[in-house]
């Protein structure tokens, strides 16, 4: 009783001096802050369930056109369709889109077509220990009106570390609250005091004698899922990353790199074994966990600074693209068994298209060709019809390219170069010192004239940051003749500003950019300019372009 004592003092100038049940201003006011914080939050907030009404998770929309986030082992058993459930008391189909195994995320479309009430996106970085939250979902399916349930607590944690269920569902940098997480709640949505969502739920720890909240549950925060939205939309199953390295805890907050592949572009931009690893992504790091916990909230090509400091010597910054952190089809073979589940005869097949490697193949396709099309660059030309490309290098003087379907050539001051682009592109690197441009600028000509199908296993990746200040682009990815080309389009008019080749997996790529005024003409570019590394290769100006295969 003595340890009560002082919450009970503290608590007793809240209540008002007058005699009756009446309550202190603040007090009022608090409660009537939680209320309005629910009723801002609950109409977003869906019950999710499968073709047949079975099953039951959660969800929450965050796009008026119907887009809505849940957990990928909430979307497992229930196959491409789904039924949700709205507070209004509306059941809708929805659709899968993307998958996103490792995370524990999944992204399906509403497909009523109306304007849905859609979650307003917080800041989970700024999020910290003691901030009031919001759990709001369907748990135990007590909702049979489909008006869901509110529980409220506080951050017991942030930045917390899951492990992963063999190499799937693992929960990097995550959000840890007391406010009860139970079945059912899964995949729906963490608000904070101001409703702002800030996570999506997902893992609880329960007591051992059965399924019961102890009060230790655990929310993806919703800056990562943010930065898989986009990839997720292609309707890809996408991976995670892994910076190329491995490293360990020496001592008190010493992190040092003790294995590093060598053909990772970590290598590449000059980390090495021994290394002490101080920042990545701006922030500091002091442990192992901590560095994993970072990577493993990002996508694949993603670039992110990484700060380390050898013995001796003054710290140095590095950007390292990063990698996939699963072997090409190891996620897909995971997810296939949950693809082929077709609850039924579904009344919305029309949305979606299976195949290998993919959620939901027919958004991927859809978003694929109206990017190209849209491209202004875009040329509708007979494909064998040669282009030539010409300008002017302070240092290669005037060069020269032509571009044909059967051979590419570069001539300059310096020589003369040629290609067969039909032949296998594994290794092609000319150019000498290039990087692969004859390769490269092959295939942007054939995306430009012939169109995805005149490219090998041709599809959309999604928007990734590139260009300048790192600004998100759309991106098409393809396989081709045994290299891999990446064409990136700027959202705004959909021009095609970049492209990176990749001729092998142990070399950077050829990186060509295409700058131009924003009133510039047709397909032609004021300056192509070519990147290996960290080096310009040719900076090409008063640049001509002819697509009638006659000289400019």
């Amino acid at each position: 009783m003595k340890r009560l004592l002082p919450l009970v003092l503290f608590a007793t100038p809240l209540l008002t001096r007058a005699s009756g049940p009446e309550l202190h201003p603040l007090l009022l006011q608090a409660e009537r802050s939680r209320v309005q914080a629910v009723d801002k939050v609950t109409p977003a907030t869906i019950a999710v369930f499968d073709n047949k009404g079975e099953g039951g998770g959660s969800g929450v929309i965050i796009r008026s056109d119907g887009l809505a986030v849940t957990n990928f082992h909430v979307v497992a058993p229930c196959g491409p369709f789904m039924s949700c459930g709205l507070p209004d008391g509306t059941v809708v189909p929805a659709v899968l889109l993307g998958l996103d195994p490792p995370g524990d995320v999944a992204l399906i479309r509403l497909l009523d077509d109306r304007e849905y009430p859609v979650a307003e996106i917080g800041d989970s970085d700024s999020a910290a220990a003691g901030d009031e939250v919001y759990v709001v979902g369907n748990p135990f399916l007590l909702a049979e009106d489909l008006q869901p349930t509110v529980t409220h607590g506080v951050l017991s944690g942030v930045h917390r570390y899951q492990y992963p269920a063999d190499t799937i569902l693992e929960y990097a940098d995550c959000l840890q609250t007391d406010a009860a997480i139970n079945p059912g709640n899964s995949g729906g949505p963490l608000y904070n005091a101001r409703g702002q969502l800030i996570g999506v739920n997902g893992r609880a720890s329960f007591e051992k004698r059965g399924r019961v909240n102890v009060g230790v549950g655990y929310a993806i925060s919703i800056n990562q899922v943010m930065r898989f939205v986009s990839a997720l939309e292609s309707g890809r199953v996408v991976d995670h990353a892994r910076l190329g390295l491995t490293v360990r805890t020496l001592g008190r907050r010493r992190v040092v790199i003790d294995a590093i592949d060598s053909d990772s572009d970590a290598f590449r931009r000059g980390l090495r074994y021994g290394d002490q690893v101080l920042r990545v992504a701006g922030r500091d790091v002091g442990s192992a966990n901590e560095v994993q916990n970072i990577i493993a909230t990002y996508p694949p090509g993603s670039r992110l600074a990484v700060r380390v400091r050898r013995p001796g010597e003054e710290p140095f910054e590095a950007r390292v693209r990063l990698e996939r952190a699963h072997a090409p089809g190891r996620l897909e073979s995971i997810v296939e068994e949950q693809l082929a589940k077709l609850s039924g005869d579904p009344p919305v097949a029309h949305a979606y298209e299976a195949r290998p490697g993919f959620a939901n193949y027919l958004v991927n396709r859809t978003r694929r060709d109206q990017i190209v099309q849209a491209c202004p660059q875009r040329v509708e030309a007979a494909t064998d019809q040669p282009w030539n490309l010409s300008g002017r290098d302070d240092t290669r003087g005037t060069v020269v390219m032509r571009l044909a379907s059967d051979r590419a050539s570069f001539a300059s001051d310096r020589g003369e170069y040629w290609i067969d682009p039909t032949e296998d592109l594994s290794g092609q690197r000319d150019p000498p010192g290039s990087g692969g441009l004859l390769a490269a600028l092959s295939l942007w000509r054939t995306l430009l004239t012939a169109g995805p199908d005149g490219l090998q296993d041709c599809y959309y990746l999604g928007q990734l940051p590139r260009g300048g200040d790192e600004q998100s682009m759309e991106c098409i990815v393809a396989n081709h003749n045994g290299a891999r080309a990446e064409f990136y389009f700027v959202p705004k008019d959909l021009r095609l500003a970049r492209v990176e080749y990749f001729g092998d997996d142990e070399s950077d790529p050829c990186v060509v950019r295409f700058e131009q005024d924003a009133d510039g003409p047709g397909p032609g570019a004021q300056r192509v300019v070519v990147s290996v590394g960290e080096s310009t290769w040719l900076n090409l100006r008063q640049v001509k372009l002819s697509t009638t295969g006659e000289a400019p």
